[in-house]
């Protein structure tokens, strides 16, 4: 469920558009590296994610670059926060306030002034969309979770988190919004995964830093979206972690573990609930990581 926006500049002699009218003076942007995790204050690669540092929502992108002037194309996500629906209408009116243009909102021709008019009645289709999420993801037997892309990275909402939010005092749309920033506030590593081809099979490896706080995901998967050169969904024949060593004379890799290994030797005391499908892996020093080598038995 989603907003698309595209605009169109008018007139013969066309203007750029800054990333400052996009931004504005409180947002900011980074584009998407594998398994979309944003890498923040990069603006390179044609589709920009926005979103704002005081309220980490859904983000929304941007199709831009520095030298377009024909027309943009922005896609806001529901469910997402009210506060994060007003930055994305206020990037609307920056971008149509600057330009001479015309306006397709999910494919229907509107003014400016028309799509500002319909903020409340948007807020309330998100309101909408969030109940329906919030049911959905309750349903056990059809859902294990549902994936939110969100700013900073996705995020998995599950039955834990739909009643938190449903059976919040502030709210479910409240209590949703804060769950979004709080979720993307915390300072951690959220690991993604690298792929190799080993003697014709693929391997998926992930990476433990010593010293590193770190999400990693219970079960590991190839994220949506990830295909081989032959364009087909990635097949992959195993998982494995890598444990890097900082405090060694070189960042050196001191050993790679299987994931079912890896995940089975963690003390228990070192791993906290983060959402639906991740754990929170507290730091390990060096003496911890080659004692986790040890316990794994590789």
């Amino acid at each position: 469920m989603s907003i698309d926006i595209v605009i169109r500049q008018k007139g013969f002699f066309k203007k750029t558009m800054p990333l400052s009218v996009i931004l504005g003076d409180e947002l900011e942007c980074g584009v998407y590296e594998q398994g979309f995790r944003l890498d923040r204050g990069n603006w390179a690669g044609g589709e920009i994610a926005v979103f704002h540092p005081a309220h980490k929502g859904r983000g929304f992108t941007v199709t831009w670059s520095p030298t377009v002037r024909k027309g943009l194309i922005l896609r806001a996500l529901h469910p997402t926060s009210a506060e994060e629906l007003k930055a994305f209408y206020a990037t609307v009116a920056r971008i149509t306030d600057y330009w001479s243009c015309t306006l397709e909102v999910d494919g229907n021709p509107m003014t400016p002034a028309e799509f500002r008019e319909g903020f409340d009645d948007m807020l309330a289709a998100n309101d909408r969309y969030l109940d329906l999420f919030i049911e959905e993801s309750m349903d056990k037997e059809q859902y294990e979770s549902m994936t939110l892309f969100s700013a900073l990275w996705p995020l998995e909402f599950g039955a834990k988190e739909a009643a938190e939010v449903k059976d919040a005092p502030e709210g479910a749309p409240a209590r949703f919004a804060r769950w979004l920033h709080e979720m993307q506030s915390v300072d951690v590593y959220y690991a993604v995964a690298g792929y190799m081809e080993e003697d014709g099979s693929i391997v998926s490896r992930f990476a433990f830093t010593e010293d590193c706080d770190s999400l990693f995901p219970v079960k590991p998967s190839v994220p949506f979206g990830i295909t081989g050169v032959d364009g087909k969904p990635l097949e992959v024949s195993r998982y494995e972690v890598a444990i890097v060593a900082t405090s060694t004379p070189s960042v050196s890799v001191i050993g790679t573990l299987p994931y079912d290994k890896f995940m089975s030797a963690l003390s228990p005391d070192k791993v906290s609930y983060y959402d639906a499908k991740r754990i929170r892996i507290a730091p390990h020093s060096l003496s911890e990581l080659k004692e986790l080598i040890a316990k794994a038995g590789v």
